[in-house]
């Protein structure tokens, strides 16, 4: 398990957080869980986050899982994310509608997450799980 986003909710805006890389072995068909921990203190309206994957390095970015909206309540929601063999699949940042995923596996990995209204002492976390390494990128990974 790893952590890829814990954070304290910040003023309304859009960030990312940290980005990852995966390390393949070889034959290995790649398969990632993602819990989302939304925890509430008060305030606020929304916050909308996206576990996103990169092709490119890092250059463009895919939503592959939007979690449902969170707004006034404590939650917690667990996605599969698995390679498909053919699943075409339209590109979004950010956009990917709430509660859905698409089978888009590349080698790099971040959260971009939207907040909407001012919280106060409310914690967002992402934990990925996964079958193949997910490292800082940078950190001797592929992709």
């Amino acid at each position: 398990m790893a952590a890829i986003l814990n954070v304290t909710v910040p003023a309304a805006g859009t960030y990312v957080g940290p980005t990852y890389q995966v390390r393949l072995p070889s034959g290995v068909n790649p398969v990632m869980g993602a819990q989302a921990t939304f925890t509430y203190g008060s305030g606020g309206t929304t916050v909308n986050a996206y576990l996103q994957t990169s092709f490119d390095g890092g250059q463009t970015w895919c939503d592959v899982i939007s979690f449902t909206q969170f707004a006034l309540a404590s939650a917690r929601i667990v996605t599969n994310v698995v390679q498909a063999a053919v699943a075409p699949a339209a590109a979004t940042d950010g956009t990917l509608a709430a509660a859905s995923a698409n089978a888009l596996f590349g080698g790099w990995w971040r959260v971009k997450y939207v907040v909407v209204g001012a919280y106060a002492a409310t914690t967002l976390r992402i934990d990925a799980f996964t079958n193949v390494g997910i490292v800082p990128a940078g950190a001797g990974a592929l992709g």
